[in-house]
């Protein structure tokens, strides 16, 4: 168990709640292996909140790419469905995370060379009903990280499963080519939108050749801009990573197995 204070004021105004009383409600909703549980919540004498968490062990993804660099296909879209359907059962409960990025997913591989997957944090997470930033008079981009957050939820929205699916793509781009989808063209929120406004909302530099068209197919549907063909939930997401075909010769064969047998298993295939 970790215990640990919150220094961010309230993420809910409309309820009167800390981030680690939001995450606790929320963890307790939906089940979920591969969702790090937050156990409790309280408030100290002098009102700060703080929580208790499941400890967990591992690598955030941020550590595993900036030692590794571009990660195998297979591994990065292993990753990338775990993620998925743990957002898809947040998405099915009607929770939006809205703080997708790398240093909230923690990867260990275990003794029998699996991969091993917890997402973190939904302190900042918000049901599909609830005000937008915007208009519950918040700053969506006061925390988290703007390389990570779609159009909308820099414009103040993002209150949909869509706006975590962009989050996915951004991270499945991370995990195949080793670098971020947006480059900022200075610091903060304003380098980010310097960004968009030169190149786009989609991220101006190719995905290797080599990677199936499936796969590109689908971090660009995630990446879309346009709310209209970017793919709507995080189950569309995980069930388009499923049609992708077995990862090009040049990724370990044993790791392309792997990816099989996992998708399988998590499809009930």
């Amino acid at each position: 168990v970790a215990l640990s204070p919150d220094p961010r004021p309230c993420v809910s105004p409309d309820r009167g709640e800390s981030g680690f009383e939001r995450a606790h409600r929320f963890t307790k909703s939906v089940r979920h292996t591969d969702l790090a549980r937050v156990l409790g919540a309280g408030r100290m004498d002098d009102g700060r909140p703080y929580g208790w968490t499941e400890l967990v062990n591992g690598m955030s993804l941020s550590e595993e790419v900036r030692h590794r660099g571009a990660m195998p296909p297979a591994d990065a879209v292993l990753i990338a469905m775990r993620v998925g359907t743990v957002v898809a059962a947040l998405h099915a409960r009607h929770i939006i995370h809205r703080d997708l990025r790398p240093s909230r997913i923690m990867t260990r591989t275990g003794s029998d060379g699996r991969f091993h997957v917890k997402l973190l944090d939904l302190s900042l997470a918000r049901l599909t009903h609830e005000a937008d930033d915007r208009a519950a008079g918040l700053d969506a981009t006061a925390f988290g990280d703007p390389r990570y957050q779609s159009p909308e939820r820099l414009a103040g929205g993002g209150t949909s499963p869509a706006d975590d699916v962009y989050a996915l793509g951004a991270l499945l781009y991370l995990m195949l080519t080793g670098r971020p989808a947006v480059t900022p063209t200075g610091p903060g929120v304003d380098g980010v939108r310097g960004f968009y406004a030169e190149h786009g909302s989609a991220p101006a530099r190719a995905l290797p050749s080599s990677l199936p068209i499936p796969l590109v197919t689908t971090v660009q549907r995630a990446l879309e801009p346009d709310l209209a063909f970017r793919l709507p939930d995080a189950a569309a997401f995980t069930e388009a990573l499923a049609q992708v075909p077995p990862i090009p010769s040049d990724a370990e064969p044993a790791r392309g197995g792997r990816l099989r047998r996992v998708l399988s298993g998590l499809l009930g295939r």
